[in-house]
């Protein structure tokens, strides 16, 4: 089979498309799912991390995820979903991958990135409470 060829810079840049999170939130009160971009839940708790609220979280500052290095190695593109553990303080504690098309290298970009954000926690009550996330991180290459 023949494959297309690609002129490379020496940097390819995988990069997170992140469309609409801000304006996607929603709420699970089971577990993750991967029918919105940002699935907040408050019983998928394995860390003693999740309580019930009555606002989500909402993120302030979101970070990409970035590799740079040869494309040989790596997919063209794929989804790595974070499953992140926010604090009351609306800092990221914790994060894992809860489900991937992608390779290790590009998960580990999605986890380092993700535990870069920042958030408006969730609250109940007007008091701020930690929780868990899931953010999909999806790539795909571009002459960077």
């Amino acid at each position: 089979m023949h494959q297309p060829r690609h002129s490379w810079s020496p940097a390819i840049v995988f990069t997170l498309v992140a469309a609409s999170v801000l304006a996607s939130i929603g709420c699970s009160e089971d577990s993750p799912t991967q029918s919105s971009p940002l699935v907040t839940c408050s019983r998928w708790d394995t860390l003693g991390i999740g309580e019930e609220y009555d606002v989500p979280p909402r993120p302030r500052h979101m970070v990409p995820a970035v590799v740079n290095g040869s494309p040989r190695d790596l997919p063209f593109e794929g989804t790595a979903n974070v499953l992140l553990a926010v604090g009351r303080s609306g800092f990221p504690c914790h994060a894992t991958i809860q489900s991937s098309t992608t390779v290790e290298i590009l998960e580990n970009a999605a986890i380092h990135a993700a535990l870069q954000w920042e958030f408006d926690p969730a609250e109940r009550d007007g008091v701020p409470v930690p929780c868990w996330v899931v953010i999909p991180f999806r790539f795909s290459i571009r002459d960077g």
